[in-house]
């Protein structure tokens, strides 16, 4: 009872958390500007993002067919009920509804699959760096200077490091930390080395690491490539004149605001507040980025819900026929 009521508190404060920063951004704007736009929306840009959408969720679904040996029909299915519920859910708790889905629809084991959703979140954090270093390097916007993006640069160099020698980098670790005798640490990283090893197991037989490993990297640029790319027809979808790595560093402001465990349903104020953050950097105006944000927000949370309702009536269908 205790936990159930420290879950509702958290959940409560997010709540209130994301309406008093939804308030906050669309009192301080002229919304009358952003409706002026309505009526030049080109309507075959909503074709271009549904049909990006639908290979963003393809491109997710091989990564976690591919990562849990498992079939990609109903992986997908899966993988759609799965953003769904992640974007929806507050506090990132919707995560835990793909090794639960994993479960139940394909008999994959819970640790397994939560074990390797993690190593996926890690991948999709280096893509948003890289994605944003390399947009950086041909946009040149003011705000990333010499020393940011010298600092992301290093980030990125050691964090690919420790995927091609992580273990070698932990057993380093933990053997200097046994040799100044602490063993607080100790008990630490040797919590990390059996991860990595549960990683090392359910990834790949050894020999094919490599191959497994590069082509989920490609799945993941590609995952992040679709998102970006329906942004992109969103805001040119109200012809307004962003080129598409501009969009790149607006939209990671709010790649990685999503995945702070501070969303409330539906990422409702924190999705707009990273997205306005990010496109006020590049010159869009607060009359134009906040409503924008809310409208791309309440879009894909509607397409979302739509592609996992199908996906869900599909799985349930099947698992029916399977059972009689």
């Amino acid at each position: 009872m205790i936990l159930s009521r420290k879950n509702f508190l958290r959940v409560f404060i997010a709540i209130i958390f994301s309406i008093g920063i939804l308030y906050f951004l669309l009192k301080n704007i002229d919304a009358s500007i952003f409706f002026s736009k309505i009526p030049y929306i080109d309507p075959y840009r909503l074709g271009n993002i549904v049909g990006i959408y639908l290979l963003h969720t393809l491109s997710r679904a091989l990564r976690f067919s591919i990562i849990t040996r498992t079939n990609i029909k109903n992986v997908y299915m899966i993988s759609a009920i799965h953003a769904f519920l992640n974007k929806i859910l507050p506090l990132r708790s919707g995560e835990l509804t793909w090794p639960i889905l994993m479960k139940k629809y394909t008999n994959t084991n819970f640790g397994k699959s939560m074990t390797l959703l993690l190593l996926l979140r890690y991948l999709d954090l280096l893509c948003v760096i890289f994605l944003f270093i390399v947009a950086s390097f041909i946009v040149k916007p003011a705000f990333v200077n010499r020393p940011l993006f010298i600092f992301l640069v290093s980030v990125l160099i050691i964090q690919i490091a420790s995927i091609i020698h992580g273990q070698f980098l932990i057993k380093s670790f933990s053997w200097g930390v046994k040799k100044i005798k602490l063993p607080f640490l100790t008990d630490r990283f040797e919590k990390i080395m059996n991860i990595f090893s549960q990683f090392q197991q359910y990834i790949y037989p050894s020999q094919r690491y490599w191959q497994n490993m590069g082509v989920l990297i490609l799945l993941t640029l590609m995952s992040w490539l679709t998102i970006y790319a329906i942004y992109y027809h969103y805001i040119r979808m109200f012809q307004i004149e962003f080129e598409f790595f501009q969009v790149i560093i607006g939209a990671s402001f709010v790649s990685l605001g999503n995945n702070l465990p501070i969303n409330s349903f539906g990422t409702f104020g924190t999705f707009e507040l990273t997205w306005t953050a990010g496109f006020l950097l590049l010159g869009m105006s607060k009359d134009i980025a906040i409503p924008l944000g809310l409208f791309i927000n309440v879009s894909n949370t509607l397409l979302s819900c739509l592609i996992a309702f199908i996906g869900y009536i599909i799985l349930t269908l099947s698992s029916r026929s399977r059972t009689s």
